[in-house]
């Protein structure tokens, strides 16, 4: 009876203990199966660390730092944002501004009419067209594109486009030849746009410059009309830049036979200053006589006589060195001079 029952317990045991392995191993999936269900339900639903970098990352900048667009990092916005606005504006000048757009490095809002660009136009055709081409077209460049280009490798200087017998100007440029050249815009309402004739080029230049503007006047590639054909693409290059240090424009002249009417005085050159052990040091560059002279030892008495009398083109280019040094020691010294602590 006592074996009997033995094996009796044993066997219960046995059983038992396969039940509760059973059971232990299908809890244990349940168990795993629950975390696989909570980990997708955790990838699917952002964390609150993700959701405050998103926040962060697309509100805008509160503490007033200019914004700088990815597509034109070289777009000068304070430099254009100056030259257009302020008290000084006259009113012609005023009204022109109102229909600027500040986000554009041109100035120019492509919803108004009298502008246009290639590249909006062909970013709505690829939409609409369901199959990509092997090879993109070439685009067929507007006066916004072309200027666009030429902005980008000079972005502080005031452009001039020939389009016909005319030299003409697009948003903030328009604005400043209405400002310093005297010219009247082209319309009231649309894009700014204002020009000048061709025998008044070398005029409208001078008045730019002497302002202390670089201009950059672009000129038209002569081609021939196909009769019955679609007239090409106009073809533009860029054909001088006129500085105060350069502000003649002799492209053409030659072959149309004129005369280059150059003023008995000679424009400024630019100057650079620096300081050094031995004195003051003047550097001055003279483009159109391709001459650099430099002075070198100078007293301050002297440094400002010559920049008095010859003047320079601006800016005037500053060496660290005036910071620092002699020219340092001289302002701090005692018993200097009125023209040093000027200089």
């Amino acid at each position: 009876r006592t074996a009997s029952v033995a094996r009796a317990a044993s066997s219960s045991s046995a059983s038992s203990d396969g039940l509760r392995g059973s059971l232990s191993a299908r809890a244990a999936d349940a168990i795993v199966s629950s975390w696989r269900d909570d980990d997708e339900r955790r990838d699917e639903i952002p964390s609150s660390r993700d959701v405050e970098t998103e926040t962060e990352t697309d509100a805008p900048p509160t503490d007033g730092a200019p914004v700088v667009d990815a597509r034109y990092p070289w777009y000068a916005r304070s430099f254009w944002t100056e030259q257009v606005t302020g008290p000084a504006v006259k009113q012609s000048a005023r009204l022109m501004a109102k229909r600027l757009d500040f986000d554009d490095p041109l100035g120019v809002d492509l919803t108004l009419r009298g502008a246009s660009s290639s590249a909006k136009r062909d970013g709505v055709d690829s939409k609409r067209t369901k199959s990509t081409p092997k090879s993109p077209p070439k685009r067929r460049l507007t006066l916004y594109d072309y200027a666009l280009e030429v902005k980008q490798t000079h972005p502080k200087k005031v452009l001039l486009i020939r389009v016909g017998e005319f030299y003409e100007a697009l948003g903030f440029d328009a604005v400043l030849l209405v400002m310093h050249a005297g010219l009247n815009p082209m319309g009231t309402t649309g894009v700014p746009r204002a020009g000048c004739p061709l025998v008044k080029v070398q005029e409208t230049l001078d008045r730019l410059t002497n302002k202390g503007f670089a201009v950059v006047v672009c000129e038209e590639v002569p081609s021939m009309n196909p009769y019955g054909q679609r007239a090409p693409p106009k073809e533009r290059y860029v054909a001088a830049v006129c500085t105060p240090a350069s502000p003649q424009y002799v492209v053409g002249a030659a072959d149309a036979g004129d005369d280059v009417a150059f003023d008995g005085d000679a424009p400024p050159p630019v100057v650079a200053a620096a300081a050094t052990a031995n004195g003051y040091t003047l550097i001055s560059v003279e483009p159109d006589l391709r001459r650099a002279t430099v002075l070198e030892g100078l007293t301050a008495e002297s440094a400002a006589a010559k920049l008095a009398a010859s003047g320079h083109a601006p800016p005037l280019y500053r060496h660290a060195s005036l910071d620092g040094g002699f020219g340092a020691r001289g302002g701090a010294a005692a018993g200097v001079s009125g023209p040093t602590r000027r200089l």
